[in-house]
């Protein structure tokens, strides 16, 4: 065991006043958080308005630090949406031309109250109407990083932004028929799964980096009977099981930075990024990724015990040890991640190395790329709430990463030194994944 349980031998009302005050810290933090990220001059909004006397709808960009009392009010009584999708490697080479459909505020003064023209931004023309009706669909405050993200916003901000939204809406490059089909189906396949095999649930209390704490259902031994069972359960959701290996495929989930889009947001909903037209029913093809997680959580949890054994491991058809495999590499990643930064969002600062150190090494497990080597570090901060200066130059933002941890360690543990690995420094420039990444940030830092 690596750290030890301190909460292993609490009875029930202890572990019942941990979760409490737990959730009742995470609120306020969660309220103080929000209400600095308003006041940052670098956080800009999209106001989309429905008017119900024309029918008509309005998108205006506004300075949240500059809004009128009446949006002010608004923003913080609805909150705001935020939207995570794929910009493709080729997005510069595609200008969204907004035709007048986005406008910002300029001069209040003027005649038209301010109103002018934003300027084009780099989107995949495919994805407008996708955007539009979702826009339209669900009016309020939106932020999009194309249209309210600036060269100068700090880009430690960027988690704060996805950290302290209503909700976020993720693009998928997936069918609008694959996230139907897992909205209808995945509640049924839940329910005779947990029938069959019941969740044995982990205490709310205890944190992910305890590594010798083992689920009652990793104990379980998964015999023939057990693993025929599932598999039998399986084959009566084929449509499901072929829908969440299509919904697993997507590029989405192979990119650095959608990661931290997945983690933070407290809701995260899928939707298809293309659609027939502006005018399409999104509100159908919508489904909420907390289902996809829990359904995976149990199909992995199951499989991979079934897959531990001998015998047994021959009866899963190869769809379904695929299917396995693939849950457990990019939801539960997002799952995992989730609980760990959970956990040390409810820590004060000196407590929550641990946590750290646990969210490094499951990245130094991941597949996940980007198309800026600095992606790797930058793409992922919003999780380690580190801060970090935009830099071009990769070993810069290397060099500049491993000194603010460094420091930090120095800090939390109460040291006068820290000592790191002397062997040949890690080429940022050249890496291809998260796991090259975060293997050699690990071995350099000796952690």
């Amino acid at each position: 065991m690596l750290y030890d349980d301190p909460t292993a031998l609490l009875d029930d009302d202890a572990v019942d006043d941990i979760t409490y005050n737990n959730e009742t810290r995470r609120q306020q933090a969660f309220d103080e958080g929000r209400n600095w990220l308003y006041k940052n001059p670098h956080f800009s909004l999209i106001h989309v308005e429905k008017h119900n006397d024309d029918d008509t709808v309005t998108m205006t960009m506004v300075d949240v630090t500059t809004a009128d009392a009446r949006c002010r009010q608004q923003l913080q009584e609805q909150g705001y949406y935020c939207l995570s999708h794929l910009w493709g490697r080729d997005a510069k080479n595609y200008t969204w031309d907004d035709s007048g459909v986005l406008t910002k505020k300029g001069n209040a003064d003027d005649d038209d109250g301010g109103a002018v023209l934003a300027p084009a931004v780099p989107m995949r023309i495919e994805k407008r109407a996708t955007l539009l009706a979702l826009l339209e669909q669900h009016p309020g405050f939106w932020w999009i990083d194309v249209f309210c993200a600036r060269v100068d916003t700090p880009l430690r901000i960027m988690g704060s932004i996805y950290k302290y939204c209503t909700a976020c809406f993720a693009m998928m490059d997936c069918s609008f028929q694959t996230l139907k089909q897992l909205d209808q189906g995945l509640p049924s396949l839940m329910q005779e799964v947990s029938l069959h095999f019941p969740e044995k649930k982990r205490p709310s209390h205890r944190l992910p980096i305890f590594i010798g704490y083992v689920d009652d259902d990793e104990k379980e031994e998964m015999d023939e009977d057990k693993a025929l069972l599932f598999k039998t359960t399986l084959d009566k959701y084929p449509t499901e099981v072929q829908a969440l290996l299509d919904l697993t495929q997507s590029t989405w989930f192979t990119r650095v930075w959608t990661l931290q889009e997945a983690v933070l947001p407290r809701q995260l909903f899928m939707v298809p990024e293309t659609t027939q037209s502006s005018t399409s029913n999104l509100d159908t093809d919508t489904l909420d990724f907390s289902l996809v997680q829990k359904v995976s959580e149990r199909l992995t949890t199951v499989g991979n015990a079934i897959m531990k054994g001998g015998a047994s491991k021959a009866i899963l058809s190869d769809q379904h040890t695929h299917l396995i495999q693939q849950l457990e590499t990019h939801v539960q990643e997002i799952s995992v991640a989730q609980e760990t930064y959970k956990q040390a969002d409810a820590l004060d600062e000196h407590d929550r190395l641990p946590c750290l150190q646990s969210t490094l090494h499951k990245f130094a497990e991941s597949t996940r790329t980007c198309t800026d080597p600095v992606d790797f570090v930058y793409g992922v901060i919003g999780l380690l709430d580190i801060g970090l200066p935009r830099m071009n130059s990769a070993s810069d933002v290397w060099y500049a990463f491993q000194r603010k941890f460094k420091d930090m360690r120095v800090k939390q543990l109460d040291l006068h030194y820290y000592s790191v690995c002397k062997s040949a420094p890690f080429d940022l420039s050249q890496a291809s994944t998260m796991k090259t990444v975060y293997s050699s940030f690990i071995r350099e830092m000796n952690l």
